[in-house]
């Protein structure tokens, strides 16, 4: 849960591809977003200790502190700005795994349907529509907290495929804009986020580990059978 919280900075990346200048924004959206984020949680952190009388063991804190502050009224105001919160988050995640579809689409390792751009708007509707489809699935399968900790560990496993992919990218000057954002010590910097993400993964419990592996090599799976379709194809 408390990995769950602190991810998301990818949303910001995976949009790059429809910014005009995102080797120059990226940077600052990614900080000033990140600073939002920590003082959020920090006021709510100390809000709570202030007017929760047993916080330890509060399973709903910022209720309860509307509550003893306000009265019921503030804890039904604290319930719609989670649901309105909740709404935002699922949005910006259905945003961002769509272009990812698309992306992979793009690249031949999905179907090139999902690749399909709406000639009006130019957004990838079909992959919208997929993602949403299999999202819903997954949520349903799971159960909310067991879809948090495969969403959350399956982004550890890709944090750490993008780190080591960025050393062999940045060995072969690999860039998609004219004046790329190269930050300094980048391979130190992606042996660190490698080494994180793996001391993480060795603290989940085995059923967890087996959902990970199950969804990788599915990914995997996938990725190379439409790979070898489209070189099929092409060749």
């Amino acid at each position: 849960m408390l990995l769950y919280a602190l991810t998301g900075l990818e949303a910001t990346v995976a949009s790059n591809g429809e910014m005009r200048q995102p080797a120059r924004d990226l940077p600052f959206a990614l900080l000033s977003g990140l600073a939002v984020a920590v003082m959020i949680y920090c006021g709510v952190l100390v809000a709570s200790q202030a007017v929760v009388p047993d916080l330890a063991h509060s399973t709903r804190p910022v209720f309860d502190g509307a509550v003893n502050m306000l009265g019921p009224g503030a804890g039904a105001t604290v319930v719609l700005g989670s649901v309105i919160s909740m709404s935002g988050v699922m949005f910006a995640i259905l945003f961002v795994g769509s272009r990812a579809l698309f992306a992979m689409a793009a690249a031949g390792q999905l179907p090139a349907s999902l690749a399909w751009l709406h000639a009006g708007s130019l957004i990838p509707r079909f992959a919208v529509g997929v993602h949403s489809l299999v999202a819903l699935g997954l949520a349903l399968s799971f159960g909310f907290l067991g879809a948090v900790s495969a969403a959350t560990l399956t982004r550890l496993v890709y944090y750490a495929a993008i780190a080591a992919a960025s050393v062999t990218l940045r060995r072969r000057g690999f860039a998609e804009t004219a004046q790329p954002l190269v930050l300094p010590a980048g391979v130190l910097r992606a042996g660190l986020v490698v080494l994180l993400c793996g001391a993480v993964l060795t603290q989940v419990s085995r059923n967890e580990m087996i959902t990970v592996a199950v969804l990788v090599v599915v990914g995997l799976g996938l990725g190379e059978w439409f790979g070898r379709a489209r070189k099929d194809v092409l060749f």
